[in-house]
């Protein structure tokens, strides 16, 4: 008899054991698939920004090429062209 409640003891222990360790494993592996989620938000806005910015940057390299010398308003000083008051 005493025996025979030792085993379903030892059982029982071992159940609860399996199921703590699965449960904190579970928990873990949910808070690390949230910081996944997050870091690809933060990747494709950041990514997003950089294609704006490019952009940006490839605009005002063909406005600065096809914009006439004597429309450009911060050239440098050239003793032949007027200075700006």
């Amino acid at each position: 008899d005493l025996q025979t409640k030792a085993t379903t003891v030892a059982g029982q222990r071992e159940t609860q054991f399996k199921g703590e360790s699965l449960r904190g494993l579970l928990l873990t592996s949910y808070g690390f698939s949230i910081f996944g989620e997050k870091a690809a938000l933060a990747a494709t806005v950041s990514l997003l920004a950089g294609l704006v910015l490019l952009l940006a940057s490839i605009a005002g390299l063909i406005h600065f090429l096809m914009t006439p010398k004597d429309k450009i308003v911060l050239a440098p000083h050239d003793s032949r062209t007027p200075t700006m008051a």
